[in-house]
Parts: structure tokens; sequence; C-alpha cells
């Protein structure tokens, strides 16, 4: 007896415990070159700490987030061979030599600065595995060599010195394994030692090496079996069947199962020994180059020319009945009713449709195999052990599924398409007219006419009709009397209650709506996540969730926080939905639409919150080429006020319904409001004011709950030089300057203006006494006054007891108008006046005659000689002797 039989038993039972794996429980999901992927030849992946996937391909890395892609390019070598991501960076391996992607800065580090010596780094060449230890992370090169950051080359101390390795695994912080020309070996790195080793029986050369579950998994290719060995607790190395498994390239792991990636034939999952394939599965292409499971359990399969694969556990969720896999013969599914195993599927003109799902076989039944009254089966109900079901234009079918017979019930001119069946067993036949169809006779009873009927619902005691133009009316179930009629002119397509009595209404190209009174709606809309213009049915599962099929995908209602979550395109549903088309068996709901029935199984349907926060990636400014790249979305940065529009650039790691999450943001300090993010993740803050900012970005998952983790950066933009405190402080340094050199100025030639209108008004003056005539040239409407002023002024020159009373007794005019006429005109006072004709008398006496300064100053009428000297001098800034010397002189 083989005594290695035991090993084998629990190896088998590892491996395959659970149940069966059909090809439909691994569907995919697939991104290529078409969805920014830059070349369809995925030769590694891996996730990295916040999140995001990678994957290197034969041109280059790729970063993505669930909704795009972001290449990076290497300047020497795009084919990327290898993958591994710590913290601050992820390690790249390529087909020339070794990178790192600095997470901090989004770029990427040539080797030439990579911390190995120039043994390592000059002749590695392609990095074929990487892999991390504790804390260290090792490599291997196209050489057969070991590699780290502080030593160069692995080996053995005594006979495997010589050894070359082809591939490498982790196997916990301790220990790696390997597999060189010698045979496979747990590994110490850290002292460069083997700790067990189990020699080769064979010279081929392994393809790769996975390790999960105390099971290294050996793949040699297409032209040897997979071999599988035991790491036991003790880290021995124990072998198992050799020819457990085909043939492959790559190993990964998936729910419980390994699977192998083969050249050509797909994937092979030991969970209940399965193959995936192009012929049995979506799988995109055959050629199987990397296998990858995420955090959250999703499955990455890479392909040679066929891009990524992506499946998720919650691709169960829905199921497809269409044309291609069988179930439908034609594709607008119209009806649908479930009973038992049978499921029976009315059609648009390809007639009734009988589906066994447990015996997997279809039966048509049409108007050319048939009695079915029939092609255009609009809708289907039980009534007892038959089906009955309506023709648009040719009337009632009943079906028994027992004698596969029909009876026919032809009406004339009828327009039906809505048959529903009420508690109390009465059956309501909708179309043109509102009507109760009577079963035993099979006579129609029309209770209103030409109203175009859409749908029926039923409460306690009544039947609620909505119609399109004509609102709703409301009948009492038992008697058929018109109770009330309600939403008059609206044109409703949908009317659906619920299972605590909540009347759900759908209005042509207005949404859905409930009904909050008798004629008072409250719309639901996007800012709830619900997207549609029209809604075609409604159907309530086991847990109080409402579904809601639209002419733009599906959606499901959650009672408690009032959120939508919309399923379409991206989870492999149809985007329309037909009208009616519905049916509900326990926790399973169908749907019909325009590709076939959309099965779904709500019991399944979990959302998990995504946890991971918003990667905030970098800002760009409107109008400039300058980039700055956030190496932590929790950080400050400050911006100079030349770029004080920033644009803020970020990304979220979500793989399942990405576009169903929701952003806000708020810039606290600028209005603190919360504000939709549109699906390009860009936000926009055009023209900030100078000063200090926080932005705070927040995200609803798929459940519609806001997550707690807000990432946020803050933002200071500086104020340009002028509005800094220095700035403000030089300006009012020079304001004041130049208010004060401005005043200065002002003054200046005030005074100036100023001594040129009194020089001129003393000049007239002077000339007026001098010639004794009228000083017309100044003031030629003063005149006369200024006659009699002077010729006063002349009379009495000589008499020092002269005074302004006088002279305005002799000038005819008042003292005080005297004051201000003279005050006016000339600027000085009537006392000035006369002091200035006398100092003027006296300048020219001094000149012209050979009188003495005592006798020119009693002439002129100053009496004292101290006063006459005194004011000659402020007059002339000089003495009249000193005057008198200097004009002399001047006079032949």
């Amino acid at each position: 007896m083989d005594r290695r039989l035991p090993i084998y038993i629990v190896i088998l039972i590892i491996l395959t415990r659970g149940t069966s794996m059909s090809a439909k429980d691994l569907s995919f999901r697939h991104y290529d070159v078409t969805d920014g992927l830059s070349e369809n030849t995925v030769n590694c992946i891996s996730q990295d700490h916040r999140g995001f996937m990678w994957f290197g391909t034969n041109n280059g890395l790729n970063r993505f987030d669930g909704t795009s892609f972001k290449v990076y390019n290497f300047l020497s070598d795009n084919v990327i061979k290898s993958l591994y991501p710590d913290k601050e960076r992820l390690w790249i391996g390529t087909g020339k030599a070794l990178y790192f992607l600095d997470f901090n800065t989004d770029s990427i580090i040539s080797p030439k600065i990579l911390p190995f010596n120039d043994l390592c780094y000059n002749d590695t060449g392609a990095i074929i595995d990487i892999v991390k230890c504790g804390d260290r992370i090792f490599l291997l090169d196209a050489a057969g060599r070991i590699l780290s950051p502080d030593t160069c080359i692995m080996k053995h101390p005594s006979i495997l010195s010589s050894q070359h390795w082809h591939t490498i695994a982790s196997l916990n912080d301790r220990y790696i394994l390997g597999i060189s020309t010698e045979g496979m070996s747990v590994i110490n790195p850290t002292e460069a030692t083997i700790v067990s080793h189990m020699s080769k029986t064979h010279t081929d050369i392994p393809m790769d090496l996975f390790y999960a579950d105390s099971m290294a998994v050996v793949t040699y290719g297409n032209d040897k079996r997979t071999e599988c060995f035991m790491i036991t607790s003790d880290y021995r190395i124990k072998p198992t069947y050799e020819m457990l498994y085909p043939a492959a390239d790559i190993a990964g792991s998936h729910n419980n199962s390994i699977l192998l990636g083969t050249n050509g034939q797909g994937i092979y999952s030991t969970y209940g020994t399965k193959w995936f394939n192009t012929a049995n599965s979506n799988l995109s292409g055959n050629v199987v180059t990397s296998i990858f499971t995420d955090r959250d359990g999703n499955l990455w399969v890479g392909t040679y020319r066929d891009g990524i694969n992506f499946h998720s556990p919650v691709f169960r969720w829905f199921d497809r009945y269409t044309i291609d896999n069988g179930v439908l013969s034609h594709k607008l599914a119209t009806a649908i009713m479930k009973d038992g195993p049978i499921l029976y599927i009315g059609t648009d003109g390809g007639g009734l449709d009988i589906y066994n799902i447990e015996k997997r076989r279809l039966t048509n039944l049409n108007t050319g195999n048939s009695d079915i009254i029939g092609d255009d089966i609009l809708s289907m109900i039980q009534d007892g052990g038959d089906i009955l079901m309506i023709s648009y234009t040719k009337g009632i079918s009943r079906f028994s599924p027992l004698t596969g017979k029909f009876v026919n019930y032809p009406l004339k001119n009828a327009l039906l398409w809505c048959l529903s069946k009420d508690p109390d067993g009465k059956i309501w036949a909708l179309g043109k007219d509102i009507s109760v169809f009577d079963q035993a006779t099979g006579a129609i009873k029309a209770l209103e006419h030409d109203v175009t009927a859409s749908c029926i619902g039923f409460s306690k005691q009544e039947a609620w009709v909505a119609t399109s133009g004509h609102g709703i009316y409301v009948y009492h179930r038992r008697s058929f009397k018109q109770l009330r009629h309600i939403l008059q002119g609206q044109d409703i397509r949908t009317f659906f209650i619920d299972s605590h009595g909540n009347k759900w209404i759908g209005i042509k190209n207005r949404g859905l709506s409930i009904l909050s009174d008798l004629d008072s709606i409250m719309t639901f809309g996007p800012d709830n996540g619900f997207t549609a213009s029209n809604v075609v049915s409604i159907q309530e599962d086991t847990r109080c969730f409402l579904w809601i099929a639209t002419d733009n995908g599906l959606f499901r209602y959650n009672p408690t926080n009032r959120h939508f979550r919309r399923f379409g395109e991206y989870d492999g549903l149809p985007a329309t939905f037909l009208s009616n088309s519905s049916h509900k068996t326990d926790s399973i709901l169908y749907f019909g639409s325009n590709q076939g029935v959309v099965k779904v199984n709500s019991s399944y349907i979990n959302f998990n919150n995504i946890s991971t926060p918003v990667v905030i990636d970098k800002i760009s400014f409107s109008g400039s080429d300058t980039t700055i790249v956030l190496p932590d979305s929790n950080m400050s940065v400050e911006l100079p006020s030349n770029l004080n529009s920033p644009i803020l650039h970020f990304s979220h790691p979500a793989f399942i319904s990405p576009e169903n999450i929701r952003y806000d943001y708020t810039l606290e300090g600028y209005g603190n409001q919360w504000h939709k993010i549109g699906p390009d993740h860009k936000i926009s803050l055009p023209n900030l004011p100078y000063g200090n900012y926080t932005l705070r970005i927040r995200f609803r998952d798929s459940n519609g709950n806001y997550n707690k983790n807000i990432s946020s950066v803050s933002i200071y933009i500086v104020p340009p030089w002028w509005r800094s405190r220095w700035g403000v402080t030089m300006c009012a340094i020079l304001l004041s300057l130049a208010i004060y050199l401005l005043y200065r100025t002002s003054l200046h030639f005030k005074n100036i203006k100023k001594k040129a209108r009194e020089e001129e008004r003393k000049n007239a003056f002077e000339h007026a006494i001098e010639i004794k005539t009228p000083i017309t040239d100044i003031v030629s409407t003063d005149k006369k006054l200024m006659d009699r002023v002077l010729d006063a002024i002349d009379r009495n020159l000589s008499n020092a007891g002269y005074s302004v009373d006088e002279l305005s007794m002799e000038a005819g005019i008042s003292r005080t108008n005297l004051f201000k006429k003279i005050q006016s005109l000339t600027g000085m006072t009537p006392a000035a006046l006369i002091r200035s004709i006398r100092l003027k008398k006296a300048s020219r006496l001094l000149i012209e005659s050979k009188l003495n300064i005592s006798e020119i100053s009693d002439a002129v009428g100053f009496g004292n000689i101290k006063y006459f000297n005194k004011y000659f001098k402020e007059e002339y800034g000089m003495t009249p002797s000193r005057y008198r010397a200097e004009h002399c002189q001047d006079i032949p």
C-alpha cells in the first residue's frame, strides 16, 4: 500500500471541498484597450494598500480604480514581468531592470539610484519574481539569483552554492519557497540558508510556483502536469500526486479553490474540477497569463492579447435567460410566470416559451404548432392549476399544464395587455377599457370605456386602476362601484402597493413618485439615486426592498434610508425593461426586457460598505501647465496667488458598480455647503480669494450611506505681495509719503499763485497811484469807488492821523463795505492799502528828493521814524538808508 495515500486524500479534501462549480459560477466582466488598458497582454496583477489594482502588460504599467486606467510608461522597457506593492512604493520588475513607482510623488524611480551595488543592477536583466519576507523584499532575476537591497546573491553555504533558481514564492514572514536546478527548497533569506530541501526527480523547468493553505503548486507549462507539495508544520516538503492536475502555466487561488491558468485551454478549477474557457463561459481568452484574488475576494484573470477578466461574488446576484443560452425563443419577454421548476415566458411575436429549469429544456408554443390564441402574449396569471394569458388583439387563452391544451376566449376588437387577480379571486382585464373577466363564462364586463388602463393594484377593499391620461380610478373590489377618481389627466404607466400600504406610481417622463394623499405626490429623483424617466414595473422582495424596472436599468429601493441603487450594463443587465413584465416567487424576482429575462436572486444581494477612502491624486490649474502631486490626501498645500483656480483630481478604488457611488465636497472657509461631484472625479475651485481653506470629500456607498472616511486637503492661497503684512505696511508708508508730497506741492503752488496775485494787484495800484488815473484794466466795475479812495488817500498822505473811518466817509461808503470791497479788489485791508501807498511814495522820495529820512517819514504820514523804518524794511527787505544808497547809484 502506498504510504502517501493519506496525504493525497487530505489534499483532495482541501482542494475540492464545497459544492461543485458550474461554468456560470465564474462569469466575468472584461477590460481591454478600449477601456484604457495600455495593452491586452497582462503578465502580472497586484493590489496596493490603498485598494488600487495594478496590471503589468507588454506595453506599460496600469493603475485601475474601477472606473479608469492610468498608464505609466518606461523609457527603456515597457514589458512588465512582476509587481509587488509595499506601503511607500510599487516594486516593478521589467524585462531589463528593476524600477520603483513612488506613491508619494507618483513617479518612476530609475534603477540607477536603487539601493543595490553595481554587481546587482548592472547585469540583473529581467526581474522574474518579487516577494516579501518579514520586512524585506527579495527578487529573482533572469540570471537565477535571489537579490535583496543589501545582499546581492543568495547561496547555500555548501553543496547548493552553484544552483540556479527558477522561481520563488513567499511562505511566511520568515521563509520563502524556491525551485532551482537542484529541486525545491524552504529558504531563510535573511540568513541565506536552506531550511529544508527536496531534490528534483526530472529536469523540467517550472513556469510558476504558487503557495496557499500549506500547499505549494508548481506549474510546468503544456508539456508536463502540475505538481503539488505539502509544506509541513516543521517546514518539510512532502510530495503528492504528480498527475493530480493538468498542465498549466500559472496558478492562483479563489474561493477555496486552486485555479490553474493554461496556454490555450482556459482556467482549471479544483473546486469541483471544472474548466472555464471561451466555449462554456464568457472568459475573454483561453491563454491565461496571470491570476490574482484581491482583498475583497474578487478574481482578476489576465490573458494573452485578450485583456483582463474580472469576477466578483456579486455576479451571482443576477441570471440572464436569453436566446443565446437556450432559455428563450424570442428576445422580447413581455410576460413572466413561474410554477415550480417551470418558467412560463410570454413573448411579443414568438408565442409562449415553457422552460424547465431542472431539465434545462425549452418548449415553444405558437399559433403554428398549437391552439394558442395569438403569438403576442402580454400578460399571464395563474388561475387554479391553469395559466391565463392575454393576446393583444385576439383575446384570452387558458392553458392547462397537465394536458398541454388551450381554451380560447376570442374577443372582437379587443385591445388587452394586462391581467391581474385580486385577493377575492376576481380577474381584472385591462386594456383600452377597464374590465372584469368571468372565469366561468369567459365573458368580459367593462367598467369604464376608452381610458387606456395600464396597470392595477389592490388594497384591503379597493382596486386602484392606473390609466394613461385619465389618472387613477378607485373601485370597490366586490361591488365594482367607482369610489374615487384622482390625479385626473395624469399619464400613469405603473402603479404598485407595497406591504406597508404605500402607493407607488410611475408617471410618463416624470420618474417615480409615492402617493402621499389622494391628490398629492412626492417624487424621487437623482438626489435619492433614482435617474430614470419612466417606470415600467415594480416588485417587492422578502426584505421589503422595492425593485423598479425602468427605461434606464433596474433600481433597488431601500426604505430605511430612502436610497435607490441602480443596476445596469455594468452589472451585465439590459438598460431597457418592458411594461408590466415581472413576476415574484419568494426571494426570486423576474423582469422582462428587450433582451430576454433577468432573474434577481434578491436574498444574495448584500452590499459591503466600502472602507477605502477617496485618494486626492493631484492638483492642476486652469490656464497653466503646473501640476502638484499629492502624496497624502490629508495634507496641506500652499499655492501662490497667481494659481488661485485649482482643479483637484481624485480617484477611488471601487470595482463593484462604481457608477452608483455618489461623491460630495465642501470647501471650509468658502461657504461650507456640500456640493455634488460629477463623474469625471474633478473639483474646480475658480478664483479663490487668498486665505486658508479645507477641502473635504465624502462618498455615499451602494447602500446609500455616507462613509465615515472623509478625505481632506488643506489649501492656503498666498496673498499677493501687496496684500501681505509687509506689503500693506510698505504701501501705507508710500501712500503717506505721496500724500505729504502732494500736500507740500499743492501748498507751494498755492503760495506762488497767491504771491503772483498780490504782486499783480500791488503793481496795478502802484501804477494807479503813480499816474492818478482810474485802474480800468483791473476793476472796471468799481472804477469810481477806487478813484475816490485813491484821491482821498493822496490828499491825506502826509496826515499821520488819517484813519479808515475818515477814508470811508470821503469815499461815501460804510466802513464794513469799504473793508470788503478793498479786500476783494486788492487782497489788502484799507489800513494796509493806505500804508502801502505811503511806502511807495516814500520809496520814490528817497530816490528823487534830497529830503532826509525823517522828513520823508513825515511827508508820507508816518510821523514816527521808528515805525517808518520797520514797515519799509518789511515791504522792501532793507532800511530806507540802504534803499536810497543802492538806488541812487543807478541814477545818472
